[in-house]
This record gives structure tokens, C-alpha cells and sequence, in this order.
């Protein structure tokens, strides 16, 4: 005995009442993200400098900014892109090797201060990281007073 299958026409009424809405949501959202992304490009790209405009996005692409800003031997800002990257991804690495390690032990092993530091993590988490802000920034300040060279107003602080 075989079965047979019928296939059933595709509806785009039924579909969309489903599913379809979502989709239609998810690109509304993503293009209103992606658009002040594309508006500071262009705006890097237009030659007059300004973010304030009349003209359309990337009406008009010159690279003589980035031609400026890379060429300055008095500022390598490549040099300092790159010590950024190597930064940015040193410390991602680190972070989530750290993270995993840290994870794993509260997750599978049973020691003493785990709960402690469970309820810590918990409550470091519920406050802003705004929060931290003003205080980070009176650290610094402080720091200033009895370390000068590396205070907030110097090349080494920021």
C-alpha cells in the first residue's frame, strides 16, 4: 500500500498572517538600524566636511578625508588603528577564555565560596554599568593626585 501526498497551494495570505509579519518587522528594524551607519559613511565620504547636508546618501564620494587622516606623519593614526585592533582582540580572547573557565567551575564543580560568589555575580549584574561610571571616573581622578603622569588630562590616561 503507498501513500500519496497532496500537495497543498501555497497561500500568502495565511503565510504572512503566520509568519510573515515577523519577517516584515525584522527588515523595517534592520534598516532602521543600518541607516545612521550609512549616513556617517557617507558623511565621511562627502567632501564639504560637514555632517549637515542637502545632498542624498554618497551623492557625492571623495576620499581625500581618509587620504588626509592616514597620510599625516606627525599623527600614525594606522599604527594606532592597529594597536586598537591587537587590543580589542587580545582582550576579547582573554575575556571569553576567562569567562568559559569561570562558567564551567560554577556550573560543575562544588567548592566553598560558590555561592557567595554566585549571589556577588547576581548582584553586580542587576545594577546599570552606567552606574560604575561616576565612580570609575573619581578612581581615575584620585589616581591623578598621587600618580600625575597617568592622570585623566594626560597622553598615558587616555
Amino acid at each position: 500500500m503507498s501513500t500519496t501526498t497532496t500537495h497543498r497551494p501555497f497561500r500568502f495570505g495565511r503565510w504572512f498572517r503566520a509568519t510573515g509579519w515577523r519577517h516584515l518587522i525584522g527588515v523595517i528594524m534592520s534598516v532602521f538600524a543600518i541607516f545612521p551607519l550609512l549616513y556617517v559613511l557617507s558623511a565621511s565620504f562627502n567632501p564639504s566636511g560637514t555632517l549637515v547636508s542637502a545632498n542624498a546618501l554618497f551623492s557625492v564620494v571623495d576620499l581625500g578625508s581618509y587620504v588626509q587622516l592616514f597620510g599625516l606623519p606627525q599623527q600614525p593614526y594606522a599604527a594606532w588603528y592597529g594597536n586598537t585592533i591587537v587590543i580589542g582582540v587580545t582582550t576579547s580572547i582573554c575575556t571569553v577564555f576567562l569567562g568559559a573557565m569561570a562558567a564551567y567551575s560554577f556550573s560543575r564543580m562544588r567548592f566553598t565560596g560558590r555561592r557567595v560568589g554566585l549571589l556577588a555575580l547576581l548582584l553586580v549584574q542587576m545594577f546599570p554599568q552606567l552606574l560604575a561610571v561616576v565612580a570609575i571616573f573619581l578612581l581615575l581622578n584620585g589616581i591623578s593626585d598621587i600618580f600625575p603622569a597617568i592622570g585623566l588630562d594626560t597622553q598615558i590616561g587616555l
